[in-house]
């Protein structure tokens, strides 16, 4: 493939790939691509031996801990300029790499603006069928990797992947810029919507995950595709018929868990695209993602903090009364419906207790605590 322009899996979403040698290779992946100039595209390597003049202290532990993986180092060079590289964790594209000797320069398989490809059907069709490549199933991680520069300190995330930034400060021991990704979780009545409000006083992106996936089952063909595959007869007319699919997971554990895998999966990939949009003009702002299953949607994965908010049974029945004008009778189903504040607390990194006198007293102690975290 030294003189090609290929479609190549990783683990995290297809590759546009070429030899990153061959100059006339490069400029029709950037054709391809419909990429500007300007922008600079990372190298896939088998490992980082070769560059191991380039790597500081700080770059071998990141190596160490993430490699192969979803992390992309941009490094400095004694010329002055730069380059980005990862090693990915994906047989197929490290079979690949070795055969061909030479490192790959690669970005992702879709028309610069488009959202990346995580099957060989969706990075074919982005190029009309034009493009030749390696069918290496569908994408383990689904989004992009991180990208980290390292040339000045302190050092800075140009693109938040599937490495926190949290993750790569717990390596190096210091602070590094870019976005806050935070989780919010807890049941209904503890106050977390006082608790997002206080996030966006902050000027944060907040994600209801609930409310984005009901907007994919409007719009998102890949994701009802999916569940008829799995539920046949339950999508008709492009609509699903959720009292269908009701039938059929609510009566069988097995069932209700493939569902879980499909739309979690694809909430999962849809609130990072929305924090990459964000991303790109607040580089180092916060964004929020609130979900009742934040750890079961392996959302939690993506976050730097998690938090819990949870309140006072009593408060809670008197929030969800009132609010929403039920029964307190109705209101205790709903609360024995979800999971006890104790598993809440004992996966997330902080309990945001709500026993405060008032709905403002908790939303300026929300506030103090978010702005702790973003600030560097």
């Amino acid at each position: 493939m030294r003189g090609e322009v290929v479609i190549i899996p990783t683990e995290t979403v297809y590759g546009l790939a070429c030899v990153a040698g061959f100059s006339e290779s490069v400029e029709r992946l950037y054709e391809l691509k419909n990429r500007a100039a300007d922008k600079q595209i990372a190298e896939l390597a088998s490992s980082l031996a070769s560059l191991d003049v380039y790597l500081s202290r700080d770059a071998k532990a990141l190596e160490r801990a993430f490699m192969p993986g979803s992390l992309t180092l941009v490094l400095p060079t004694y010329i002055g300029g730069s380059i980005g590289v990862r090693v990915p964790a994906h047989d197929t594209a490290l079979e690949l790499l070795r055969a061909v000797g030479f490192p790959l320069a690669c970005t992702s398989a879709n028309i610069s603006g488009q959202a990346p490809p995580t099957t060989f059907a969706q990075a074919v069709a982005n190029f009309g069928g034009a493009v030749a490549g390696v069918d290496g199933g569908d994408c383990t991680v689904g989004i992009a990797s991180t990208v980290l520069d390292m040339k000045p300190e302190p050092y800075r995330i140009l693109r938040r992947g599937g490495i926190s930034k949290r993750a790569i400060e717990d390596v190096i021991g210091k602070p590094v810029r870019g976005i806050t990704i935070i989780g919010i979780t807890g049941g209904t009545g503890a106050g977390k919507t006082t608790a997002l409000r206080a996030l966006e006083s902050l000027g944060a992106l907040v994600l209801d995950c609930d409310a984005v996936y009901h907007e994919l089952l409007a719009h998102d063909t890949d994701l009802l595709a999916a569940i008829e595959r799995r539920f046949r007869g339950t999508v008709r007319g492009g609509e699903l018929d959720r009292r269908a699919l009701g039938e059929i997971v609510f009566a069988d554990a097995d069932a209700l868990h493939d569902l879980n895998l499909i739309t979690h999966g694809a909430v999962r990939v849809e609130c990072f695209r929305r924090i990459a949009e964000f991303e790109r003009d607040n580089p180092d702002g916060i964004a929020a993602i609130d979900a009742i299953a934040l750890f079961e949607g392996d959302l939690a994965s993506l976050c730097d903090r998690t938090y819990a908010v949870t309140a006072p049974r009593e408060t809670r029945l008197m929030r969800i009364m009132a609010r929403d004008g039920i029964s307190r009778e109705a209101a205790e189903r709903r609360i024995g419906a979800q999971r006890e504040d104790a598993f809440f607390e004992s996966q997330v990194d902080v309990t945001l207790r709500n026993e405060h006198q008032s709905d403002q007293e908790f939303y300026r102690f929300c506030a103090d605590e978010f702005r702790s975290i973003i600030t560097i």
